[in-house]
């Protein structure tokens, strides 16, 4: 711990943040002597009243002045008196004798990090890791312990020396006095913000005074405004505050990060954060399958083992490399979506994982230990636990009887959903999270004599790479407009290495515009470049014109859903008062926005049961909605009433109208994309089309 040296932005961040409690101080102690001197001037002025004659209304009048100021001095001294407790709710405390080896972990970080040991160690289901403890004003003054938090979602995806390192982390945060300015600074925006926010006991306590006398309301109402002067002047300082904690938690997590590195490597840290988020996405994905269809009460009977499934699986889809049944990340990975513009979100308590990780590597701190053993391996009976979470994550009511889904049975439905909403793997993602941009048709492309791309140029990082800058520079030229209008409020900004200020924004909209055009011009040559090759196998393999017919319709398809998109979000947002509270005396204005997108969305709905690719979806529950909402002029709200039933009608309509467009579009493009796909050279994807087809045509013959 002698070689961590605190990094010149910490020691500036921790100046500013000292800087910045002083304000406070200065601030809080000008505020109690003002309301002490008015408490003693009130007080002396009910004396006066009093004294001048005695009778009910000056003493009444007296005790009002008298409460004015103890009110006020109340509110400025409550925060004492509150303790920010942490909800334990799905925590599992666990004792060294349970768990000798992580505890055995725990002791050897703490003595080489130099902290205490904590009070207590929790397990939870989470990915995650955290150090916590019950907070107080006079936890500033008083030696806190600190509990441990560790969530099985993470241990599930980390190596024991992963494990290490991101334990070693969090109690990093407690290893030098230093770090001690980040608890003062955390414990003073605690009390602004109870002063600021949490009010429901103060405002019950005034409460109960209003029902002893009309006269306290008087007391009450000045009272009021005084606190809302307070109030104002706090959020000034809260503001400043708050920006300067921010600052110095991104230093502290560096500086955390530091210590990790010293402890147990940085490159057992880098790997784990590299991980992290992946780990989060597979564990969310169990919890969402599950959740599909809450009709069917279904749980895993193993929700570790299912999401280290899940994990795994998208790595191999990703190209990841997989070792010791880990997979293993680089900055490449995360980098994909990386944007070249870079802005200081001042507002954020975390820096990237990129930036921790260049961070780590610069570091480059070397240990001789090197545990690549699963982290469970430190868990005494860690199947147990990982059950047991299973069915608290899941927990059903009481009377509810819940199928369990072992390993096998959800690896098969898992594969069979991702096959339903995947495309091939041969286009290496391409055509995920866009769509394809309509062009010309021929039915007989002239394809003789050109050279005629082969897949892995068609495919390949190169082209798949343009389909990500397309995304980026989508969000580049939003984020800089906002900055323009004043919307986002920066100083300066870095665009691919180069420095701007807001005044710089319109020429570069301007340009990042002209390279949009570039690269949407040059994926809409690979869009048909790739028809043209798909098209060129099918007329080897005599399959007629399926191609260039499911082209057609998915362009078709994808006009009527940019057109039926546009519609949605204007009856969404018209129609969202009715689920949002709303004064009365608004209800009418908002009810003629309604009324006033109405008949477009209508008239979208009735164009949309006339395309046969729509109808698909539309069943006979949705059809005799759309009838329901076609057929009448609902008024939504009479006699200061909301209609239920008219309402729910209008709600049912809009999201049947959604999933319909929402499906049908994914349908068609998945349908093209199928084909070529097996036109391409996909086999698995010729027997699955002749299935769907064969099925098709017995379903015609049969409604025929």
């Amino acid at each position: 711990m002698n070689q961590i040296h605190l990094s010149a932005n910490f020691k500036k961040a921790t100046t500013k943040s000292i800087a910045a409690i002083v304000l406070f101080i200065v601030t809080y102690v000008l505020l109690v002597c003002a309301a002490v001197a008015m408490t003693i001037g009130l007080t002396y002025l009910a004396y006066l009243l009093v004294k001048i004659k005695l009778i009910f209304v000056t003493a009444a009048l007296a005790l009002v002045l008298v409460s004015i100021g103890i009110l006020s001095l109340i509110f400025l001294f409550k925060f004492i008196f509150t303790k920010n407790v942490t909800n334990l709710t799905g925590l599992i405390e666990i004792k060294e004798a349970q768990m000798p080896e992580l505890f055995a972990m725990i002791e050897q970080i703490t003595k080489q990090v130099g902290t205490d040991m904590p009070k207590k160690v929790y397990l939870s289901d989470h990915v995650n890791a955290s150090v916590f403890y019950d907070s107080s004003f006079w936890s500033m003054f008083l030696p806190v312990r600190k509990n441990l938090q560790i969530g099985l979602g993470l241990v599930n995806t980390l190596s024991v020396s992963e494990l290490k390192a991101v334990l070693a982390h969090e109690f990093g945060h407690f290893s030098q006095k230093t770090m001690k300015v980040g608890s003062y600074v955390y414990n003073v925006n605690r009390i602004i913000y109870n002063m600021l926010y949490e009010n429901e006991s103060y405002q019950g306590m005034l409460d109960k005074w209003a029902t002893i006398s009309s006269y306290f309301d008087i007391a009450i109402a000045t009272a009021g405004l005084i606190v809302k002067f307070i109030q104002w002047v706090l959020r000034k300082v809260y503001y400043i505050l708050n920006l300067n904690y921010m600052g110095l938690s991104r230093e502290m997590e560096f500086h955390a990060d530091q210590v990790a590195a010293h402890v147990a490597g940085s490159d057992h840290l880098s790997s784990a954060l590299l991980r992290m988020d992946l780990a989060d996405h597979a564990y969310q994905s169990v919890i969402e399958h599950y959740q599909q269809n809450p009709d069917q009460l279904t749980r895993p009977e193993n929700l570790y083992q299912q999401q280290a499934f899940v994990m795994n699986f998208i790595a191999g889809k990703q190209g990841l490399p997989i070792e010791n049944g880990l997979a293993q990340l680089g900055l490449d990975y995360i980098n994909r979506y990386k944007s070249k513009l870079i802005l200081t979100d001042q507002w954020s308590s975390h820096p990237s994982t990129e930036d921790r990780v260049l961070q780590l590597n610069d570091l480059n701190i070397k240990t001789s230990e090197n545990d690549n053993r699963h982290a469970f391996s430190v868990f005494r009976s860690s199947e147990v636990l990982q059950e047991k979470f299973s069915i608290y994550v899941f927990k059903p009511d009481a009377d509810q009887q819940v199928t369990i889904v072992n390993q096998q049975q959800f690896e098969a439905e898992y594969q069979k959903q991702y096959d339903m909403y995947a495309f091939s793997d041969i286009y290496n993602q391409y055509y995920d999270y866009r769509s394809i941009q309509p062009f010309e048709l021929n039915q007989t492309p002239d394809v003789r004599g050109e050279a005629v791309e082969k897949l892995n140029d068609l495919f390949g990082s190169e082209k798949v790479g343009l389909k990500y800058e397309y995304s980026n520079l989508e969000n580049e030229i939003a984020t800089l407009q906002q900055i323009e209008l004043g919307n986002y409020l920066v100083k300066s900004f870095d665009y691919d290495g180069n420095k701007y200020t807001p005044a710089d924004c319109p020429a570069l909209i301007s340009s990042l515009n002209s390279r949009l055009s570039q690269v949407t011009e040059l994926l809409k040559e690979n869009d048909l470049a790739a028809y043209r090759l798909a098209w060129q196998r099918q007329t080897d393999k005599a399959q007629g014109s399926e191609l260039t017919r499911l082209y057609q319709s998915f362009f078709h398809v994808s006009q009527c859903t940019t057109e039926a998109q546009d519609i949605f979000v204007d009856i969404a947002d018209a129609s969202g008062f009715i689920f949002e509270t709303t004064l009365i005396k608004d209800i009418p204005v908002k009810l003629q926005a309604l009324k006033a997108v109405e008949p477009s969305f209508k008239e979208q709905i009735r164009k949309l049961l006339t395309e046969p690719e729509f109808l698909v979806h539309v069943t006979e529950d949705v059809l005799k909605n759309f009838d329901n909402y076609l057929a009448e002029d609902f008024q939504y709200f009479v006699s200061e009433n909301y209609n239920s039933e008219q309402t729910d009608t209008l709600m049912g309509a809009i999201n049947n109208y959604r999933v319909i467009i929402a499906k049908t579009h994914f349908d068609s493009k998945k349908a093209l994309l199928d084909y070529q796909a097996m036109l391409l050279g996909d086999d698995s994807r010729m027997t699955k089309h002749n299935e769907q087809k064969a099925s098709e045509a017995n379903f015609k013959f049969h409604t025929d």
